[in-house]
């Protein structure tokens, strides 16, 4: 997966902070579904973990559309519904344990990368509704980290 640059967000305008969010979330949604589909033959728990964690993205993506309607009207770039199968990743459906194990690193990994820019967004951020919106996005990307260890502690 490729994340967005973690370069400074201190000079982006408050408008290009809402598309950033929006475009890192659309990822986001798209990385747990192809994780939905890819844990179905080993643990359909997982597999359905996952799918809340899409819905979870689903609303944040929601909220960043309502605070974009209600503050700027800046048209927000439609987030494809496509998955992608990541090059190179054989074989593509999780079958045992340690395959399981090995993805868990990796969305543990990616799941602290999106908190961490959340946490971008918050500090570079100066609008009241977008505080509060980054910060419980923030929070709820800290829940999600925990809820993603504790899965794959029960593995």
């Amino acid at each position: 997966m490729q994340h967005a640059n973690d370069t400074s967000t201190a000079s982006l305008l408050p408008e290009e902070l809402l598309i950033l969010a929006n475009a890192h979330e659309g990822q986001e949604a798209r990385r747990y579904r192809l994780m939905a589909l890819r844990f179905q033959p080993f643990n359909t728990s997982i597999s359905r973990l996952m799918d809340v964690l899409v819905l979870e993205s689903q609303r944040r993506l929601e909220e960043l559309k309502r605070i974009n309607k209600r503050l700027f009207f800046v048209r927000l770039p439609a987030n494809k519904t496509v998955c992608k199968t990541p090059v190179g990743q054989h074989p593509f459906f999780i079958l045992d344990e340690q395959a399981a194990s090995r993805v868990f690193e990796r969305m543990l990994s990616d799941e602290q990368h999106s908190r961490r820019l959340y946490e971008q967004l918050l500090e570079a951020n100066a609008i009241p509704e977008l505080t509060t919106l980054f910060g419980n996005f923030v929070d709820q990307k800290l829940a999600q980290y925990h809820i993603l260890e504790e899965a794959r502690e029960r593995l």
